[in-house]
C-alpha cells in the first residue's frame, strides 16, 4: 500500500510485536506477527474496495478460494 497511512491497528501491533521480541516473548511475537499479516491484508482490501470498481462475482469467487477454511475453534474460543 504505497503512500498510505497504515491503519492504526497496524501500528499498534507493530508496537506490540516490537515490545514482545525485545523483552524476548517468543511465542507472543509469533501470535502478533500472524495478527499483523492479517491486518495488513485487511487494511488492503479495504483500501482496494473503496477505490476499485466493485468486483464481479466471478472474481469474488476467486478471491474467496484464496481464502483457507475459517478455524471454527478458534473464532468460537474468540466469541
Amino acid at each position: 500500500m504505497p503512500g498510505t497511512t497504515p491503519a492504526p491497528d497496524v501500528q499498534q501491533l507493530k508496537r506490540r510485536l516490537g515490545g514482545y521480541i525485545r523483552h524476548g516473548n517468543h511465542d507472543a511475537a509469533e501470535k502478533v506477527r500472524r495478527e499483523l499479516k492479517a491486518a495488513r491484508v485487511e487494511a488492503f482490501v479495504a483500501e482496494w474496495l473503496a477505490d476499485a470498481p466493485r468486483p464481479t462475482p466471478e472474481q469474488v469467487e476467486r478471491l474467496r478460494e484464496l481464502l483457507p477454511p475459517a478455524d471454527r475453534q478458534s473464532r468460537g474460543a474468540a466469541a
